[in-house]
């Protein structure tokens, strides 16, 4: 189907059911990447990646959310592709101003969280210390689900927005209320990003992760992983704290629950800590706490490349 501009040049219009191909493209490598990334983890653990395939699965999405996997450059590199052929008014300059963001927001920072996932490292960055015929508890993450949800929703109610104020933004400022209300918007806009990051820093991205010989606490966009032996007493008062033998507490908290979840869920992680130490080598381990950069580490900065976007006829 072929529409003519006022200009006479014809362009090309297409149905509401069709997909660009550009996203075509991007659907159809973004399996090829998961595959890297599933023979990627195989071969860095020298292990058979026919061997115990859903637990290499789990790996590999693991393992795409991270910064400079092969999933996530791809979706990166496939949303500004689409972004750029998508739609007709994209200039160089709101290019260059909106689209760096969103490649640091989806790509992230390069680290050696990606690797040592992929050989297998404990958060310390040294291999499991337990036999290999030890008991391995059943990896689990504790959330407070009901702040969850609502975190979601709240930042779908404020990503709305974004985008309603985004269409009220006046393309010519023609008089004072103009440049005023344009001013304005100009500072929501910004602030809704952080806004949002806050909210879901709380909410989706907030657990307690029990797995390998580590307790991973995460929240406030960081991720602090403590090793078993180093657990000392782990409280459930506003909030579930884990203490240190050395004193210290764990910097983030899980979101405050009802009593009796948090209560559940500090006895959880005291089983899971005794269970595990008794799989523990005799002898000094000397590991100490590891403090990593959180999941929602640049997620407000992809938001705010959409805001610098929709301000870009300013």
């Amino acid at each position: 189907m072929v529409l003519r501009s006022p200009l006479g040049q014809a362009s090309p219009v297409l149905f509401p059911w069709s997909i660009h191909p550009v996203a075509v493209a991007a659907l159809l490598a973004l399996p090829l990447a998961l595959w890297l990334e599933f023979r990627r983890i195989a071969r860095d653990r020298a292990e058979d990646w026919r061997e115990d395939v859903p637990r290499r699965l789990r790996q590999t999405l693991v393992a795409s959310t991270m910064g400079w996997s092969y999933a996530r450059w791809w979706l990166a590199t496939g949303g500004i592709l689409l972004v750029v052929v998508q739609f007709e008014a994209v200039t160089l300059a709101k290019i260059t101003t909106a689209l760096p963001v969103l490649v640091w927001g989806l790509a992230g920072t390069p680290g050696g969280q990606l690797d040592m996932h992929r050989r297998g490292r404990d958060p310390d960055r040294r291999f499991d210390p337990r036999h290999p015929d030890a008991p391995r508890p059943r990896p689990r993450t504790l959330r407070n689900r009901p702040l969850t949800i609502a975190g979601c929703l709240l930042v779908a109610v404020l990503l709305w927005c974004t985008f309603w104020l985004g269409a009220q933004i006046p393309r010519d400022v023609e008089s004072a209320a103009d440049g005023a209300r344009a001013l304005g918007i100009l500072v929501v806009l910004v602030a809704l990003p952080w806004i949002g990051g806050q909210v879901l820093g709380a909410s989706l991205f907030s657990w307690i992760r029990l797995d390998g010989t580590h307790v991973t606490v995460q929240g406030g966009g960081q991720r602090l992983s403590i090793p078993v032996e180093l657990i000392d007493e782990v409280e459930a008062d506003r909030g579930v704290r884990v203490r240190m033998v050395d004193g210290r507490e764990s910097s983030v908290l899980l979101p405050r629950g009802p009593a009796g979840a948090e209560r559940q869920a500090a006895e959880r992680i005291r089983a899971f800590a005794h269970e595990v130490r008794a799989t523990l080598p005799e002898g000094p381990l000397y590991r100490d706490t590891a403090t990593h950069s959180g999941s929602d580490a640049g997620l407000w900065q992809v938001w705010l490349g959409i805001s610098v976007y929709l301000l870009s006829p300013l």
